[in-house]
């Protein structure tokens, strides 16, 4: 038996090369014969603002000359490896983040469309385009590369504002779509075929950090307490000992709890995990375009799962609560006009929009644990957040140790003010 060919992975921005470039990625993008003539890398992970928290992210400008024609173009890319921390490489391997995305963007993908070979139009998810991946079972490594999104004008929004109506609405329609497509295969080649042919995408990936939410919910106890809510605290104090049983395992019953309009997921839809591209309409500048990041946690779960993280972890309540319902009625509208395009027989009356708010209002114990989760991460001064391309121990503990310290120092403005929001909003609806 002849020993299989070894795959090449690049690791680091020096293995980007224009040779590779050019017989590996953009030889399936290129019609005709073509050379790379000019290559521009920039490292786009920022350690110091405590960005890519699983991988090496790498903008790649190259210049080919199509040789037929002389003509030359311009690929902007964007490429996401492994980052270079051995104890962050073991995190990311634990929660297979590479190898979902890598799934998703060949396997799922493919099946989306095959599903839709008898409709009249063809839906794509509100995802980047990927162009190549590679992965290296031996090495235990991998890499993805997808256009820049940079380059067509789209960026992220600034984690500690929050998004406004407008941001939000492109949010839950691009939230609605996948759910629709994957809903739609779902169904068309039955759930148990369904499950077996993403196996891949079954296990839980917050599992890992089971063991933070209660040590990081404590911790939003003690900011209430320090920023003048001791009432707040005690409301947080009695749900957590109501559970009677660990934070992390309550999150876990309620993601795993059955539901027919189960189906596959973003899973992890903070507002970081997305780009907007606006324009200028009426002298203001307005979004007019979403892409959906990271498609590293895809799972298995029900709609309201993305809308609860989605909106509570990337929003203030003032930003959401006065229009929650009509996001809702939006996300519901465009799941089921998705649906229509691709000729489904599953029909408003199937499941109503009530049942679509009544299934949101459960999950908000879920936006509760998970806003108070991302609190530290968006509100926290990066100057304090662990550099994990430097982590000497395992990431989950240095975290968790992190999260321990901050709680004993005094109470930063920014995080007692997004805890006093979630917390309050948690009493107004009942949750606390």
């Amino acid at each position: 038996m002849q020993p299989s060919e070894v795959v090449f992975v690049p690791e680091s921005i020096d293995d980007i090369t224009p040779q590779w470039l050019q017989e590996c990625v953009l030889k399936e993008q290129i019609e005709g014969e073509f050379e790379v003539v000019n290559l521009k890398r920039t490292c786009a992970t920022d350690s110091q603002d405590r960005q890519g928290y699983t991988s090496l992210m790498i903008r790649i400008e190259v210049d080919v000359e199509i040789k037929t024609t002389e003509e030359k173009k311009k690929i902007n890319l964007f490429a996401k490896l492994y980052p270079p921390n051995e104890q962050h490489r073991k995190m990311v391997r634990e929660i297979m983040v590479f190898d979902r995305e890598i799934f998703v963007y060949t396997s799922l993908l493919n099946s989306i469309r095959s599903a839709q070979e008898s409709s009249k139009v063809q839906l794509e998810p509100f995802w980047p385009k990927c162009v190549f991946t590679a992965m290296n079972r031996d090495a235990r490594v991998s890499a993805v590369i997808m256009e820049d999104l940079k380059a067509r004008g789209f960026i992220l929004m600034d984690k500690t504002k929050g998004l406004d109506f407008e941001h939000l609405n492109l949010g839950c329609k691009a939230f609605a779509r996948t759910h629709a497509l994957t809903f739609h295969l779902k169904q068309t080649v039955g759930v148990e075929q369904f499950l077996i042919n993403n196996y891949q995408l079954l296990q839980e990936p917050l599992d890992i950090f089971k063991h933070i939410f209660d040590i990081n919910f404590d911790i939003s106890i003690g900011f209430l307490k320090g920023s003048g809510r001791p009432d707040l605290a005690k409301r947080m104090e009695d749900f957590r000992e109501k559970q009677k049983e660990p934070l992390g395992v309550h999150l876990r019953s309620i993601l795993s709890r059955p539901h027919r309009m189960r189906t596959l997921i973003q899973g992890d839809c903070w507002v970081n995990n997305m780009m907007f591209r606006h324009e200028l309409q009426d002298g203001k500048e307005v979004p007019v375009e979403i892409k959906l990041l990271d498609l590293q946690c895809v799972r298995y779960g029900h709609p309201c799962e993305d809308l609860t993280y989605f909106l509570f972890t990337s929003s203030y309540s003032y930003q959401r609560n006065p229009f929650t319902e009509q996001l809702l009625r939006n996300y519901y509208e465009t799941f089921f006009n998705s649906l229509f395009e691709l000729g489904s027989s599953f029909t408003r009356s199937q499941y109503t929009f009530d049942e679509l708010k009544a299934d949101y209002n459960s999950f908000r114990e879920m936006g509760l644990i998970l806003g108070a989760f991302f609190v530290i991460a968006q509100m926290a001064d990066p100057k304090d957040v662990p550099n994990l391309d430097t982590a000497e121990g395992d990431v989950i503990e240095v975290f968790r140790k992190f999260i321990e310290d901050l709680g004993t120092r005094p109470v930063p403005g920014p995080i007692a003010k997004r805890t006093q929001d979630l917390a309050e909003d948690a009493v107004a609806h009942g949750v606390i």
